[in-house]
């Protein structure tokens, strides 16, 4: 056999093996623990902005219907209580857009390898 002939086959087989890594990885069968560990990572960092974004929204809305009721309530229980929950939810709202704003996780991500 020609070294040409055996060149072609070990480049064919190199091929074949490079595309059956690349099926395999796609598949799920070969792991990347640096890969899965980054993936944590964002998943964790879009968790957090999730859950802040959520809280910051439900208090904003809290404040609307206790202002309204601050003014226009009727049971004066309920105007103490709607006046005591603003002045806590603006504290709360306070620290969570402080929390936003500095960012609930690094900006950078981590470097895949």
């Amino acid at each position: 056999m020609r070294w040409s002939r055996i060149v072609v086959v070990a480049l064919f087989c190199a091929v074949a093996a490079f595309e059956a890594y690349g099926f395999a990885e796609k598949l799920g069968y070969i792991r990347h623990p640096e890969r899965e560990r980054i993936e944590a990572i964002r998943r964790a960092r879009d968790l957090d902005r999730r859950f802040v974004d959520a809280l910051i929204s439900g208090y904003q809305d809290t404040m609307e219907i206790a202002e309204e009721v601050s003014r226009n309530g009727r049971n004066p229980n309920l105007k103490r209580l709607a006046v005591s929950l603003i002045e806590t939810r603006k504290k709360d709202l306070a620290l969570l857009m402080s929390i936003r704003d500095a960012g609930t996780g690094s900006d950078e991500d981590p470097p895949v390898r």
